[in-house]
């Protein structure tokens, strides 16, 4: 295992939920029974993948553990650093000839921190794929069969145009890569074999997932044409979302400006003294506790005297609602926390593209900064000598 040097701070957050609804013992619906989080360092930055587990509740006895699809494209079982970061070292290596210790220099003033330890050991497994054969263990075959089967996922993953493409084949339900081979060509003929591979692993194979990839669809159906084959959704979804490309690329941008903004906003209330720990949108805080504005005029009021604050005090009041008001530097500070949280937001593409979640989270901040105006104008009082109430 690759030990994690990079700062987490920062990570995008991706949730990975069991696709199990219904408990298959006795039909009850599963709850989400645990939470496995896992930080990952790609080349685009660092993400936070919690695995969400699902349990029966009903008491049935089936202990089963519902687990997410796993994705080793993404990044392979037991390693930190992402599988195009693995893909880099290995290619750039073994092609370019370029060595390790220039490769994670590059890497790290492309703002993905690596150890040179670290890149000796990502080049060691990406020759450890390029001569996979852990479906051949007899032990993993042993329990491939205990879980009923295997879903076989398959996918080539190439560093640029002209260098071979890595063949990955491996289970989706447990996550282990199964067969790995590096191809120079990738016709039909040169990717039967990998399949015929799997096959003389004589465990049941329930489905097949895979790209429409002009060699690879063809051979996975030669090898196995009786086994249901979905082609990648995701995939064809990426192909109806790329008409948006230019306006995402816009709204990333104008995402960029307005964190920029909020950033030396929240500077200054820094240096003048003014913080606020940031905390998540739609938390009860933020929905809940309403804003209420102190304004300089206020500042000056005489403060009640205890018999009146004893007459107004509500017993059993909720104390969020009961606390203080703020000043204007410490809404300012609220909403910059707000803005500068809701600006990392997480999404994932294409349905949900992170730059349009974070722009909607910067609009609702935008809104509330607009109420808390109105209601400052509301609760302005042209007179220094009233008291509160």
């Amino acid at each position: 295992m690759v030990r994690r040097s990079f700062d987490v701070s920062e990570a995008v957050l991706l949730y990975a939920e069991a696709p199990a609804r219904v408990c298959e013992a006795c039909g009850a619906n599963l709850w989400i029974r645990w939470h496995v989080p896992r930080f990952v360092q790609r080349l685009d930055g660092v993400y936070q993948v919690v695995r969400q587990v699902k349990g029966c509740p009903a008491g049935c006895g089936n202990k089963r553990k519902y687990r997410p699809y796993e994705d080793v494209r993404f990044v392979l079982p037991r390693l930190t650093y992402g599988t195009d970061v693995v893909i880099e070292v290995g290619e750039r290596q073994l092609r370019g000839g370029t060595s390790l210790r220039a490769i994670g220099r590059d890497l790290n003033e492309r703002g993905v921190p690596v150890e040179q330890s670290h890149v000796g050991e990502l080049f060691r497994s990406y020759l450890a794929l390029t001569k996979l054969a852990r479906g051949d263990d007899h032990a993993l075959r042993k329990r491939l069969l205990e879980q009923g089967g295997v879903i076989l996922s398959a996918d080539g993953v190439q560093y640029d145009d002209t260098s071979p493409v890595l063949y990955l084949v491996w289970d989706v339900l447990s996550g282990q890569p199964l067969f790995g081979e590096r191809k120079t060509f990738k016709g039909k003929d040169d990717l039967v074999p990998l399949f015929e591979r799997v096959k003389a692993l004589d465990v049941p194979v329930l489905g097949i997932v895979s790209d429409k990839e002009k060699g690879l669809f063809p051979a996975v159906l030669e090898v196995f044409p009786d086994v249901p084959y979905q082609v990648c959704q995701n995939h064809f979804l990426k192909n109806c979302a790329e008409c948006m490309s230019g306006d995402l690329a816009d709204l990333k941008a104008s995402v960029s400006d307005r964190a920029e903004k909020v950033q030396r906003i929240a500077s200054r209330l820094h240096k003048a003294g003014v913080n606020s720990e940031e905390w998540e949108l739609g938390s009860p805080r933020c929905d809940e506790a309403p804003i209420e504005i102190v304004t300089d005029e206020e500042e000056e009021v005489e403060a009640p005297s205890p018999a009146e604050d004893t007459e107004t005090e509500s017993v059993g009041a909720d104390p969020v609602l009961q606390a203080e008001p703020l000043t204007e530097a410490q809404v300012a500070a609220e909403f910059t926390a707000m803005a500068k949280h809701a600006a990392r937001a997480s999404g994932r593409a294409p349905l949900r593209p992170p730059d349009m979640v974070r722009d909607e989270g910067l609009e609702r901040v935008r809104a509330a900064v607009q109420a808390a105006a109105a209601k400052r104008g509301a609760h302005t009082r042209p007179s220094t000598s009233s008291k509160r109430r």
